[in-house]
């Protein structure tokens, strides 16, 4: 059965990428793909771009805490963390606005509370913590915590994603709201 190009579902089309897409997405070493208009690539490819930006963000927030008494540096690290900041609510609002343009919702369906791009940021950070904290002595047993939070994340990513193809949740139409400097 082949699926609609309207954005819902007939089968084996997905308007929207499942979590376990977007973890493989996060292990391609291409950290800048070009996007293309259909939303498997237009969400993972961006997911991807975010992953990679949270791995840079925190080594700048471990940099951060090692100038701790280099008010100079410190503060130069904070301006480039807000840069990075600012270039992460854009990533998230790329995926907002695929989602609006591309992803039909049932209005009379119950509003879920975070935008896809924000759930997406969430497994995001999710991962690059279970990552970093598997690469840590002496942080198996956070380990362990980060990765099942990851796989939580993913399933409910999952579900969210079922229900709004399904036309049981909406997801809400907003955008970045903080400027980060801007």
């Amino acid at each position: 059965m082949e699926g609609r190009t309207d954005g819902t579902s007939t089968g084996q089309f997905r308007p929207i990428p499942s979590s376990r897409a977007l973890l493989i997405q996060f292990d391609a070493h291409d950290r800048n793909p070009a996007a293309s208009p259909d939303g498997d690539n237009v969400i993972a490819q961006t997911a991807r771009r975010l992953f990679h930006h949270h791995e840079e963000q925190w080594t700048a927030e471990d940099e951060s805490r090692l100038c701790a008494t280099d008010d100079t540096k410190l503060a130069g690290i904070k301006r480039t963390i807000d840069r990075m900041n600012l270039e992460r609510s854009h990533f998230i609002d790329v995926i907002d606005a695929w989602v609006g343009d591309h992803v039909p919702q049932e209005p009379a369906a119950a509003l879920h509370t975070e935008t896809l791009g924000s759930v997406v940021d969430r497994i995001c950070i999710a991962r690059v913590r279970a990552d970093k904290l598997s690469g840590l002595a002496g942080q198996a047993a956070r380990a362990v915590a980060a990765r099942r939070q990851l796989g939580e994340l993913a399933d409910a990513y999952d579900q969210l994603v079922a229900e709004v193809i399904a036309g049981a949740r909406r997801l809400p139409a907003w955008r970045t709201m903080k400027s980060y400097g801007e």
